[in-house]
């Protein structure tokens, strides 16, 4: 469901420089930006469906013990669906490259003929339809195989919601040590106040945020180094 939201979403881009290419700015633009919001309209309800359906299951299945048993069969169904990985890897990163070469060969070789613009949106719409066909292979391929290393390697099932149980959260932390935990308690209210205090006392709004990004990067190299495998 995500994988066809994303797609549809894109298809709606691509009918958006059909209409452009066709009908012209004015009244090209308007069916464009119909069409555009159309394939959003159907797309955004597959999010949510998708979103809703994962939440519920996560919930009720959040904070219990992962069998041996369970991770086995999962074990064999991941084992079962590496080849079909490997083919949605392979025609996600075809279709892309095919999406560019369209693009590519319809601008360089209708050049000659005049009136560019018209080729070019029309070799944005097909790059477009192709691109959205291989992120959906992107998309599919990276749940299902997300999916099945997420139950083999976590001992309690642990949602996609902000706060984890009690028991997934013990598991956890029996890999982090104690001065890890508090580190990651404080650290990012001492950063929150660093960039507050920077921002209304030197007034630099305009290069302050980026605090986060470095903060990031240097909280992911605490952890990589300090967590215990």
């Amino acid at each position: 469901m995500i994988g066809l939201g994303v797609m549809i979403i894109i298809f709606g881009l691509g009918l958006f420089f059909v209409m452009e290419a066709f009908y012209g700015e004015n009244f090209g633009t308007g069916l464009g930006l119909l069409a555009l919001f159309l394939g959003v309209a159907i797309g955004v309800p597959c999010f949510i469906i998708a979103g809703t359906s994962m939440s519920s299951n996560s919930k009720s299945l959040d904070d219990r013990l992962i069998p041996i048993q369970v991770k086995s069969e999962v074990r064999k169904f991941k084992e079962n669906f590496q080849r079909s990985f490997i083919l949605c890897m392979v025609l996600g990163v075809s279709f892309c490259i095919l999406a560019l070469a369209i693009f590519l060969f319809i601008a360089i070789t209708f050049e000659q003929y005049g009136n560019s613009d018209y080729y070019n949106l029309l070799g944005l719409a097909a790059m477009m339809s192709l691109a959205g066909v291989g992120v959906f292979f992107f998309i599919f391929g990276g749940v299902v195989m997300g999916s099945y290393t997420k139950l083999i390697e976590q001992t309690y099932f642990i949602s996609d919601e902000d706060e984890i149980g009690p028991r997934a959260k013990a598991e956890l932390n029996k890999n982090r040590p104690v001065f890890l935990q508090v580190i990651e308690r404080v650290y990012w209210p001492v950063v929150v106040c660093i960039y507050l205090l920077q921002s209304f006392i030197l007034g630099n709004w305009g290069t302050s945020w980026l605090i986060f990004p470095i903060a990031g990067i240097l909280f992911g190299a605490i952890e990589s180094i300090f967590n215990k495998k």
